[in-house]
């Protein structure tokens, strides 16, 4: 009896164990089959995946392992929004800091030998930039000029013997260090980017990407420096935005006017940039641009500006005037206005209105780049 109570325990105790072992079995079926199918790709799935989705992924693991390596902010030659690539180097920054420049360097070598060759530190540019999050951008850019000297020639003497006059030159130096632009920007949307402070103008390509490896010739087009005066940039506000996968992007905004006292013949418009130093703010201007990219590597686009540069410094000019202008001082200066200097009214001013339009367009296809701009710009000569 005590064997067959012995045996009976044992086999009850196995059946227990097996029957455990059964449960076991069942719910780890269960839950395997349960497990999302996604984290563990079939193979078949993954080979009839698309290349240009396994090329993404790819290269988004390449993008975060880099940004591991090296840290958060990568260096990437990239234009963003029409800017040069180096002046763009903050919108590839994820926070922080960042820092970009170019420098150009010139020799000249002319034919002539009244002309004395020369070489000059043209420029040397320094961008400096501070992402606060992913939507607020400090961008800045300084500027020195033939090494932040400039020499100029004044009359210092002047002396007569008989009828030889002989005058006395004496050369200044003069520093050339600008802020070319100062602005912060705040991206509300993709369509909707609010940029403040000293922008530059947005009419034509180099205004934008002016840095010397975007453009062809050693110094800049002679359009894009006499008619579009760049580097144009006036303090004011310019809206921007790109639609339809950035194929569509607009530019508009309210700067700053010119000063239409220092407009000549020699130069048109181009002494009339205040630069955002002690500006005239009396007259303003609205800018429009328009960028639509219809093609990959195609870029074609179009700019138009109105402004006023009176600035309350210019007087009116009544049809006398133009009959009989008055003759200018002995020590006017080059202006467009100075013949009419002697019928400024204290009382009243002229607006000057100023337009430029412009088209242009950029093809980059690898090895083939092209561009080209048509400008043209005129003074309305009501009122002056």
């Amino acid at each position: 009896m005590d064997n067959g109570r012995s045996y009976g325990t044992l086999a009850t105790m196995i059946f227990r164990h097996l029957f455990l072992i059964l449960l076991l079995g069942i719910a780890s079926s269960v839950v395997a089959q349960t497990q999302p199918t996604e984290l563990v790709p079939d193979k078949a799935t993954l080979g009839q995946e698309p290349a240009t989705k396994l090329e993404e992924r790819i290269a988004a693991l390449e993008e975060e392992l880099e940004k591991q390596k090296h840290g958060k902010n990568i260096r990437v030659y990239q234009s963003i929004d029409g800017l040069g690539p180096a002046a763009s180097q903050v919108y590839h920054a994820t926070d922080g800091f960042t820092l970009g420049g170019y420098g150009e360097v010139n020799y000249n070598r002319f034919r002539s030998d009244r002309k004395t060759d020369q070489l000059d530190v043209l420029r040397f540019v320094l961008y400096s930039g501070y992402r606060f999050n992913d939507w607020i951008v400090l961008n800045t850019e300084i500027e020195y000029e033939h090494t932040g000297n400039a020499s100029s020639s004044v009359v210092t003497d002047v002396s007569q013997n008989g009828s030889t006059v002989t005058t006395t030159k004496r050369d200044i130096q003069e520093g050339e260090v600008y802020v070319e632009f100062a602005y912060i920007d705040f991206k509300f949307y993709e369509a909707l980017q609010l940029k403040l402070g000293l922008n530059l103008v947005p009419v034509g390509l180099m205004n934008y990407m002016h840095e010397p490896t975007t453009f062809y010739s050693v110094d800049r087009p002679i359009t894009e420096t006499n008619v579009i005066p760049s580097t144009w940039r006036d303090v004011g506000a310019i809206v921007t935005g790109d639609f339809f996968d950035k194929r569509l992007t607009y530019r508009t905004g309210i700067l700053d006017g010119p000063r239409g006292k220092n407009f000549s013949e020699s130069s048109w418009i181009r002494g009339g940039r205040m630069r955002g130093s002690r500006a005239r703010a009396e007259d303003f201007a609205a800018v429009i641009n328009v960028d639509t990219h219809p093609l990959d590597g195609l870029l074609v686009g179009s700019s138009f500006y109105k402004g006023y540069a009176g600035q309350d410094e210019v007087g009116p000019v009544t049809w006398k005037d133009r009959v009989t202008p008055a003759t200018p001082p002995a020590s006017a200066t080059n202006s467009l206005f100075t013949a009419y200097g002697a019928t400024l009214k204290a009382d009243t001013s002229a607006r000057v209105p100023v337009q430029i339009a412009e088209a242009h367009y950029l093809v980059d296809k690898g090895a083939f780049t092209t561009r080209g701009v048509i400008a043209r710009g005129w003074l309305s000569d009501a009122g002056t």
